[in-house]
């Protein structure tokens, strides 16, 4: 594997574990799987946050743009079964 691949995978494999920890942590499956859903809606926040903030497209704008495209695309797993 290339040496410039290795930071983006442990990114993305350390972004895992905030949304994997609640299934850990509470016996209830629906609170953690709520739980989990809150915490990536709001991990989507944070990085179109940041994103909109590098790219000068407005912090806020891109946030909310990002939570509402995570939103839209659970329901759409939801309702196709998954």
């Amino acid at each position: 594997m290339p040496e410039k691949c290795e930071p983006v995978l442990n990114t993305v494999v350390a972004s895992t574990f905030p949304v994997a920890l609640p299934f850990i942590l509470v016996k209830d499956l629906i609170a953690a799987l709520v739980i989990s859903r809150v915490l990536t809606l709001a991990m989507l926040f944070a990085a179109g946050f940041a994103l909109g903030r590098y790219t000068g497209a407005g912090a806020m704008k891109a946030g909310f743009a990002m939570t509402l495209l995570g939103a839209v695309l659970t329901m759409t797993i939801i309702a196709l079964g998954g």
